[in-house]
């Protein structure tokens, strides 16, 4: 992965042209691998704020390697980001609408904003084939 096709605040709507422009071409992921890029570009992410923030970012990155884990880091995330989209989505959205979303989300979590297109081709592509009423049962 690399933080080049990153999120840019100010080139968002061209982010989310792209994103929707190929986001049918990607390999429908599973969960856990949703999960695990959601990990990873959430510790890339840290790491580029971390360097371009701290005066010891090799001793926060050092520390937050040590400490870190990819599957319980990204089924956390993804767990709070289906509970998001279950609750500003409905089984009408749009494509527009859910990538919007997803991004609203992301850039609060991920350090810097720093949202890579690939994770939220993945999830949207998952979203809309797993369908809203699948993703989010009424209890």
């Amino acid at each position: 992965m690399s933080l080049k096709n990153a999120f840019n605040y100010y080139e968002k709507e061209a982010f989310k042209d792209d994103i929707l422009a190929t986001y049918e071409g990607e390999a429908l992921a599973s969960e856990d691998e949703i999960a695990l890029e959601l990990a990873e570009n959430y510790k890339e992410a840290a790491e580029a704020a971390s360097n371009d923030l701290l005066e010891s970012a090799a001793a926060v990155n050092a520390a937050r390697n040590a400490n870190f884990s990819p599957l319980l880091t990204g089924r956390r995330i993804w767990e709070r980001l289906r509970a998001y989209l279950c609750k500003v989505l409905n089984a009408t959205s749009a494509a527009e609408d859910i990538i919007e979303a997803i991004l609203d989300f992301l850039i609060g979590v991920i350090p810097g904003g720093m949202v890579l297109k690939g994770i939220v081709r993945k999830i949207l592509k998952y979203f809309i084939n797993r369908g809203y009423n699948a993703l989010c049962p009424v209890v």
